[in-house]
């Protein structure tokens, strides 16, 4: 099961042309990616979209690329993960209570 599983959700994922939403998220947002992803790459080849131009399509967007990682970074980078969390989380906090 949890192969199947795991094939019908990239299926699933494959069909979803996402990026046809993307500029109507219009809350702050992290595209948090490994620069050696090979499941959701920095720059795909076409027809996909790559984690470059997610970040490029969110009207605030954020992109952070993490070195000599992959696309499991909250396993493979934790440390370095959180803290580019937080440190987005952080950020917007701020700049919403500066606008204020």
């Amino acid at each position: 099961y949890p192969l199947k599983t795991f094939v019908d959700a990239c299926d699933v994922l494959q069909a979803v042309r996402a990026d046809r939403f993307l500029g109507e998220i219009s809350v702050p947002t992290l595209v948090l990616v490994g620069r050696t992803d090979t499941i959701t790459p920095l720059q795909p080849a076409p027809p996909g979209v790559g984690a470059g131009q997610i970040s490029e399509m969110l009207p605030r967007g954020r992109l952070q690329v993490l070195e000599d990682c992959g696309h499991a970074n909250l396993t493979e980078k934790p440390t370095e993960s959180a803290e580019a969390i937080l440190g987005f989380v952080l950020t917007d906090a701020r700049a919403s209570q500066e606008r204020r």
